[in-house]
């Protein structure tokens, strides 16, 4: 039976950097050296909640 974890360390919570992926995204990179995961900017830009974002999600 596979043990979950109730929590993430320091190391696996901590960004150190972030790297550009081609033309469309980021990859995060945690201080515990792993960089798995895609963040596509159209994604993030969904996600933001800054003012010039939501007037290009609303297009006012």
């Amino acid at each position: 039976m596979l043990q979950s974890r109730q929590s993430l360390s320091t190391e696996e919570t901590t960004l150190i950097n972030i790297e550009p992926v081609g033309r469309y995204g980021l990859t995060p990179i945690w201080e515990d050296g792993h960089k798995t995961g895609i963040f596509v900017y159209e994604k993030l830009r969904a996600m933001c909640e800054c003012d010039e974002c939501r007037r290009q999600r609303t297009g006012a």
